[in-house]
């Protein structure tokens, strides 16, 4: 795999330790993920969201470039490797 892909079981596996205890639309695991990067501590943007029980949505534009969505993703996974 290219060092610039994303492993799903890698994701999964952040997303399972996050909804351990509540799951579904009464989980409130992901809000804290979502209001960690809206805030954007420390990197002068932040990255909004929708959160919907333990699922935290992103999505980009069409004529989002490939740089901005790596920097999202690299945002993304840094900050669920300081919850698991």
């Amino acid at each position: 795999m290219p060092k610039d892909q994303v492993s799903s079981s890698k994701l999964l596996y952040s997303h399972s330790e996050l909804t351990k205890d509540v799951t579904g639309y009464n989980s409130t695991a992901a809000l804290g993920l979502h209001k960690t990067l809206l805030r954007g501590d420390g990197y002068g943007w932040a990255i909004h969201s929708r959160v919907l029980g333990n699922i935290l949505y992103l999505m980009a534009s069409l004529t989002t470039n490939e740089a901005t969505i790596r920097s999202v993703e690299a945002r993304l996974l840094e900050e669920l490797e300081t919850r698991a």
